[in-house]
Formats: C-alpha cells, structure tokens, sequence
C-alpha cells in the first residue's frame, strides 16, 4: 500500500471534524463574549499587562494588583520630575478595578515647586501619550495635550474610553494634575 503525502491544507476525513467542532466553539466566544461584555458596559485591561504600562517611564507598581478597600489596584510610588530643594514635583502611576480586570488607569502629577511648571507638564503630556498609546492604541489628542500643556480640566472620549483630566485645587499654587481614563 502506497501512502500520498498530503500537501498544505489538505485534511484528513477526521480533521474536517474536528475543524468544524473548533469553529463552533470559536464563533460562540467570539460572538457571545463580547455582546456580552458590551452589554454591560464592562471592558477592561489584563491586571498584569495594566500594571506595567509605564514601566519603561520608570513608574514601576509595587506588591502587585492587590486588594484594595472595594477594589483592586497597583501603584507606583511617586518619582520626582522637576524641582529641587524641599519640595519637589512627582508624578505616580495606578490601575484598578476588580479581581479579573482593570477598568481605570491614572497618572498624578503633583506640582510643588513652581519654577518649572511648563517642563513638568510636559512630562504628564509624555507620559499621558505613552499610557494612551500602551492602553488605547492611539496618539495623545491635541485637545488633552493642550488641556495638560495649560493645566485645564476636561472630559473627552478616545476610542470609547473616557479620559478625565482634572486640576485639583482649582487655581491654586500647589496642585494636582490627574489624568484617569475609564
């Protein structure tokens, strides 16, 4: 008896089978999952993948995706940016949700030292487009770089996510830039 070698994509009687129970399966997740999740409004990032988007900018999550109060979330500790002397600016990184996905990620950045405010905002403006191109496959918009770049609060949808951007004191000398985005 003489065997024939089969070529590429050539099957066997029982792989036809076989393929068409895994399409089957395929087609139900890949169907169901994510009406399901839309449904819900629920999407969210892998807590490892999520934890490590700024690594590379030196923000590095301590102790893991933990449990947190309600929640869970990882955070870096805050890294100094600009400034000198007693007070300096800093800016950290954090992600949270629940057990199985994260659902928010933050940058802060605290400004104390006012000598150098335009250049420490421009390290949340790089650090914002790492995140969001990490995070939401795309650039930074030029609306939420001049909201940063002026140290405004705004509110704007990329890629049907939230991005929240809000000074906190309102006005004041030392204050807060957060950078969320749900």
């Amino acid at each position: 008896m003489t065997r024939t070698k089969r070529t590429y994509g050539q099957r066997s009687r029982g792989a036809k089978n076989r393929l068409t129970a895994w399409h089957a399966c395929w087609l139900v997740t890949v169907l169901a999952l994510p009406a399901a999740g839309t449904a819900a409004g629920e999407s969210g990032f892998d807590p490892e993948a999520a934890c490590d988007f700024m690594l590379e900018e030196g923000l590095r999550t301590r102790g893991g995706y933990r449990p947190v109060g309600s929640g869970y979330e990882c955070r870096s500790r805050p890294r100094n940016v600009m400034g000198g002397g007693p007070v300096n600016n800093t800016i950290g990184f954090s992600a949270g949700g629940d057990a199985q996905r994260v659902t928010w990620l933050e940058l802060d950045l605290r400004v104390n030292a006012r000598g150098a405010v335009q250049r420490t905002h421009g390290v949340l403006v790089e650090h914002a487009n790492a995140l969001m191109e990490r995070a939401l496959d795309t650039a930074i918009t030029d609306e939420i770089e001049a909201a940063i770049r002026d140290g405004t609060s705004g509110r704007w949808t990329v890629n049907g996510h939230t991005v929240n951007l809000v000074r906190d004191p309102p006005g004041a000398h030392r204050y807060g830039l957060r950078l969320r985005i749900d």
